[in-house]
C-alpha cells in the first residue's frame, strides 16, 4: 500500500515490522500473534495500568503505538516496546481529545494493524481500559481465537465507526486480509 500521509515512509515501515518481528510470538497455527495498544501523553496512567495488567498474566508479545513524542521517550527511557504512531505532524502535541483526533487516531490504528495483518500477523488489539485477567494467547483463550478470523467488542456507536476496537482480534486469513 506504500507508504502513508502520516510521514511514516519505508522506512518506517520498516521499523514497525522489525518490532512487531521482535515482540510476536508463533500461535497454533504458526503465524506470529502480537497484542497490540495505542496511547498518548494524557493517557500516560493508562498505559503504564494497562502494561502491568499484560505483564501480570504473562504476556510478553505487546507493542505500543504512541501518538506523541513525549509518551514514546518516556516509555522507551523504561524499556517498553514503543512505536511512534504519528497523527499529527510532529511538533504538534495533542491536549484534547477532539472528534478530528479521535478519527485520525482510529483510522491510522487501521493502518497499522492492517500492515501487520497483511505481513501474517494475527493482531489482538486493546484499548488502555482493558484489564487483562488472562493471557489471551494461552491454552484457555487461544483455541477460540483460532477459528474466528474476526473477534470485535460492541462499543459505544458513532456514526463514522463501523467496529469497535477496544478489543478487536483480526487472524491473518486470506479473507480478513481482503477485507482490510
Amino acid at each position: 500500500r506504500g507508504p502513508w500521509a502520516d510521514g511514516c515512509d519505508a522506512d518506517c515501515v520498516r521499523e514497525w515490522r522489525e518490532l512487531a518481528a521482535q515482540r510476536s510470538s508463533l500461535g497454533n497455527a504458526g503465524r506470529p500473534q502480537l497484542l497490540v495498544a495505542v496511547g498518548t501523553t494524557n493517557w500516560l496512567d493508562l498505559v503504564s495500568n494497562w502494561v502491568a495488567s499484560v505483564e501480570s498474566v504473562g504476556c510478553t508479545n505487546y507493542v505500543l503505538l504512541g501518538t506523541d513524542d513525549v509518551i514514546v521517550q518516556s516509555l522507551r527511557k523504561v524499556g517498553l516496546p514503543m512505536f511512534r504512531h504519528a497523527l499529527m505532524p510532529a511538533s504538534t502535541h495533542v491536549t484534547h481529545l477532539g472528534v478530528r483526533f479521535r478519527a485520525a487516531l482510529w483510522m491510522r490504528r487501521w493502518q497499522r494493524i492492517a500492515q501487520l495483518v497483511e505481513r501474517g500477523f494475527d493482531v489482538l488489539h486493546s484499548d488502555l481500559d482493558a484489564v487483562m485477567m488472562i493471557n489471551p494467547f494461552t491454552a484457555q483463550l487461544a483455541p477460540e481465537l483460532e477459528r474466528a478470523d474476526v473477534v470485535a467488542s460492541h462499543g459505544t456507536s458513532h456514526e463514522d465507526w463501523l467496529v469497535c476496537m477496544g478489543w478487536l482480534w483480526l487472524r491473518s486469513t486470506e479473507v480478513v486480509r481482503r477485507q482490510l
